[in-house]
């Protein structure tokens, strides 16, 4: 879609999606994997569902938003990464072992990280976007009250 990126003309955001999940090879993400419409497009619509302005913003706000999904297609593609990366690896003459990653924990971390790149935009911290209604007890305690 490269609505916010496009992959033709910003290839810096694949090694930006690798850093964020670890610092892995292209041969273990391809850009074509980041490119899937379902991690790429997905994480685009996200952030313009919950910044439906963003073509009339400067470019400052527009460069917050393109971070902001980055850290979201990262977040995206956390699940597929606990069977791409290997923990360890033996040959003849080396051996070597990597840290284990909890990608539950990185995919929350990462998607707080954006919804707080986006905070400036109404969303995230105090938005009331993901507040649960009050009971209507409660709505008719704060009537009675005023």
């Amino acid at each position: 879609m490269a609505l916010i990126i496009d992959p033709a003309q910003d290839t810096q955001f694949y090694d930006s999606v690798r850093r964020l999940l670890g610092g892995v090879d292209e041969d273990i993400l391809p850009n074509e994997d980041i490119d899937d419409p379902a991690i790429l497009d997905v994480a685009e619509f996200q952030v313009l569902d919950l910044v439906p302005n963003y073509y009339d913003m400067p470019d400052v706000d527009k460069a917050k938003v393109r971070l902001a999904t980055i850290y979201i297609i990262a977040s995206l593609l956390c699940p597929s990464m606990a069977s791409r990366v290997d923990i360890e690896v033996k040959t003849i003459d080396v051996t070597w072992k990597r840290k284990a990653v909890d990608y539950v924990e990185l995919a929350d971390t990462l998607m707080s990280r954006a919804m707080d790149l986006l905070e400036g935009f109404g969303v995230g911290g105090d938005s009331k976007v993901f507040v649960i209604a009050p009971s209507k007890r409660a709505v008719m305690e704060q009537y009675e009250e005023s």
